[in-house]
């Protein structure tokens, strides 16, 4: 059983096709398709995921990538995960500043 109607598929980014959630997706047998996509990692009808590693995360924080996608996401939808793969904790301890993760993740889930 699927939640998505006939016609529906799940977008994809290109740059997704190594990872496993699409092979998740072909073996549950929900329809996917792969595009160029110009803002979030995978899309569900108006819903936008951006998935991060925990360790890009940080970076994209640090370099202001992840601010400039979440303003560019919201400029589109006001329907959007931010999808944090790995475990947070073990990247936070090369981190000198927590609280600037933390209020991402905080402003975030306002936001997003």
């Amino acid at each position: 059983m699927t939640l998505l109607n006939e016609k529906s598929k799940i977008l994809i980014d290109n740059r997704e096709k190594d990872n496993r959630i699409p092979n998740i997706l072909k073996n549950k047998r929900i329809p996917i398709l792969f595009e160029n996509l110009e803002i979030g990692n995978y899309i569900i009808e108006d819903l936008i995921i951006e998935r991060r590693t925990s360790k890009d995360f940080i970076a994209s924080i640090f370099d202001g990538r992840i601010f400039q996608q979440a303003n560019k996401i919201t400029s589109f939808t006001n329907k959007a995960i931010l999808l944090i793969e790995g475990l947070l904790q073990n990247e936070l301890e090369y981190v000198k500043n927590k609280n600037s993760i933390y209020g991402t993740l905080l402003s975030f889930s306002i936001i997003l």
